[in-house]
């Protein structure tokens, strides 16, 4: 189960992790690209073949501290990275983006390519973070663009100027995140509208439970410190129950996040309404406006983030992309 709240908690809205703490990995080395000869009819192109030598198609064991990650610096080197966190070889290890020393810098290319060790993996999971870490910093995530199967580019996003930018994937084998420091030449996608989702409701092992009430917002156009909300559950029989979490993003938090929870045994009381499926309708004050977002448990379940299910909104929220 990877809950919503502990994903933003734990790994940067990326993923859920393991416990293991091992050494921290080795810090990478700049060296030359590789020389394989490039196609010169487009940059996708001449970063594909720049990065051939790490495209193999092979797979090898996972150790803690290999360099799976590959990144094309501005002057052509290559600088490679291992990642901070992980869940490969069945093993888990959490870490932090400088747990390991200072994060690594590309310089300012147009673009930010990589490649990555394994095939068949995917990287929908990009986040824009301020280089300052001062509280109520806004964060941009966006999709790396697959140039081929282990190569992959990423566009600016945001204002022109210094990002760290943590690079989260998943595959076959697992999930990884690694983070590289770039300074964008030009400004880019301000990300993704706005969205809500939440979770009440459990059955992970067959019975119905609920782990506690959660609510997340996510992409807004700004802070909402004085948000309220309200979720009501309705079973199939019409039965229903109105849970209030407490806002919980008032402390130091991401621009734009709003966060409300209750506990295991307020979400209990969900339990108890007959069968379902169940309608969940959150109602969230945001200045003077209220937005209703509607789901439905299980139908909405959004696969690797069980148990929290996707919420349509009305009217949309107002959105930072907008």
């Amino acid at each position: 189960m990877r809950r919503y709240l502990a994903v933003v908690a734990a790994c940067l809205l990326l993923a859920g992790c393991g416990n293991q703490a091992p050494g921290s990995p080795p810090q990478p080395e700049a060296h030359p690209a590789a020389s394989t000869s490039a196609p010169t009819s487009g940059p996708d192109q001449a970063a594909t073949a720049a990065l051939a030598s790490y495209a193999t198609g092979e797979t090898p064991q996972f150790r803690w501290g290999d360099t799976l990650f590959h990144f094309v610096a501005d002057d052509g080197s290559i600088v490679d990275r291992a990642p901070w966190t992980a869940c490969l070889s069945h093993g888990c290890w959490d870490g932090a983006p400088t747990l390991g020393g200072p994060v690594h810098s590309v310089g300012s290319p147009d673009a930010l390519y990589f490649a990555f060790d394994y095939p068949g993996w995917t990287f929908h999971d990009v986040s824009f973070n301020p280089v300052d870490e001062g509280c109520h910093q806004r964060v941009i995530t966006v999709k790396a663009t697959q140039v081929s199967d282990q190569v992959f580019r990423i566009d600016p996003a945001g204002a022109p100027g210094p990002w760290r930018v943590d690079v989260f994937g998943r595959g076959p084998q697992g999930d990884a995140v690694t983070s590289i420091l770039w300074n964008t030449p030009a400004s880019g996608t301000r990300g993704a509208p706005a969205a809500g989702i939440s979770a009440v409701l459990a059955a992970h092992d067959g019975t119905l439970d609920s782990y506690g009430v959660e609510l997340g917002l996510s992409r807004l156009d700004h802070a909402y410190r004085d948000a309220t909300a309200a979720i009501t559950v309705a079973s199939e029989s019409g039965k229903s129950v109105t849970l209030r979490p407490h806002n919980t993003s008032r402390g130091c938090g991401r621009e734009g996040d709003l966060f409300f929870t209750a506990p295991a045994d307020v979400g209990r009381q969900a339990t108890r309404l007959g069968a379902g499926p169940f309608i969940y309708t959150a109602k969230v004050r945001l200045g003077p406006t209220a937005y209703v977002g509607t789901g439905t448990y299980p139908d909405d379940l959004i696969k690797g983030n069980e148990p929290s299910i996707r919420l349509t909104w009305d009217p949309p929220l107002p959105s930072y992309a907008d």
